[in-house]
């Protein structure tokens, strides 16, 4: 892999299914929808005030509050399932000898390889993420998303020989 003088690259052709864990999505779905039950719960039968941070709520604000908290969550908890259904779909990532495709949402986001001006990859605790700088911004794949450790390591070092060297 690496750069030919005429400015070709050569790299051969990578596909991952790129895609969401089905139990986060679950996670998400049961955590949040037993949180939007419990706070409809609390609206539906709340006849006292709320005092949060010094600001005081009468007991139909404090309804109000309480009715907002279980929309929020049961909006997280319909993002659960639509992240169970991505899970399920057959989305992939594709580095070809002219482009990255990467699923994002629902379209595909392709950026040229003559487009990439660096990279990065950053580490949280739980998760790697290989940052992509090109000319229209920056794209994150997530290692979550790929298969295994694996697969992140062999896109990492065949987007690293497409370039001299990483942005820093």
């Amino acid at each position: 892999m690496g750069i030919p003088a005429e400015g070709r690259y050569e790299t051969k052709t990578l596909s991952y299914p790129y895609k969401p864990k089905p139990w986060l999505g679950l996670l998400m779905f049961l955590v949040f929808g037993g949180g939007a039950l419990f706070m409809a719960f609390d609206a539906s039968s709340n006849n006292a005030g709320l005092i949060l941070n010094g600001v005081e709520f009468s007991p139909q604000g404090a309804t109000i509050f309480y009715w907002c908290l279980a929309a929020a969550c049961a909006a997280f908890s319909a993002l659960g399932v639509r992240v169970v259904l991505m899970a399920f779909g057959s989305r992939r990532l594709t580095l070809t000898a002219t482009e990255l495709s990467v699923p994002i949402a629902r379209r595909d986001v392709v950026i040229p390889l003559a487009d990439i001006k660096g990279f990065d990859v950053q580490a949280t605790k739980r998760e790697r993420l290989l940052n992509i700088y090109h000319g229209k911004g920056k794209l994150t794949v997530l290692q979550s998303f790929l298969p295994n450790a694996a697969a992140f390591e062999e896109l990492c070092s065949a987007i690293a020989g497409l370039r001299p060297s990483p942005k820093n």
